[in-house]
């Protein structure tokens, strides 16, 4: 059992991303991530308490690594209208002593449109499909439609 004692495990990684021109109206956009006890940086675990987790057998707590990215293709059809069409991909190395249904690895895809209705003032819907696999080969998915409205003061 875990207990209330304060320990320090050592975290690393990094992060790269980018954005490259096809044309001037077509981009494609990416990032990849990677590191131990960073899952909070991968949006697909951020909350997910994915970082570290507790080894019965040693009563420490052990670093996690995980890993994700995405790639996304952005069509600029309008100066004020956008798509993007995005595949990503996320991971969590297991250890043995975790339980079959600890998250593994996931696949999304995502297709979006951006309207900027102002200058700072944007709406946007998107549809995404998520696919989760476990440890134990149990898997998931789940269909997702978001309503987006954005303004940068």
């Amino acid at each position: 059992m875990p207990s209330s004692d304060v320990t320090n495990t050592m975290g690393y990684g990094g992060s790269v991303s980018g954005k490259f021109f096809i044309t001037p109206s077509d981009a494609l956009l990416w990032q990849g991530t990677c590191g131990r006890a960073i899952s909070h940086y991968i949006s697909i675990f951020d909350g997910k308490g994915q970082d570290m987790i507790y080894n019965p057998g040693t009563g420490n707590y052990q670093a996690l690594f995980s890993v994700g990215g995405f790639i996304s293709y952005q069509r600029k059809w309008l100066p004020n209208l956008s798509t993007f069409l995005s595949a990503g991909i996320a991971a969590i190395g297991n250890k043995d002593y975790q339980p079959g249904d600890a998250y593994n690895h996931s696949y999304s895809a995502s297709a979006d449109i951006f309207w900027e209705v102002i200058d700072g003032a944007r709406l946007g819907f998107e549809y995404v499909f998520g696919s989760r696999i476990d440890k134990d080969g149990s898997t998931g998915t789940a269909n997702r439609i978001w309503i987006l409205v954005y303004y940068d003061f």
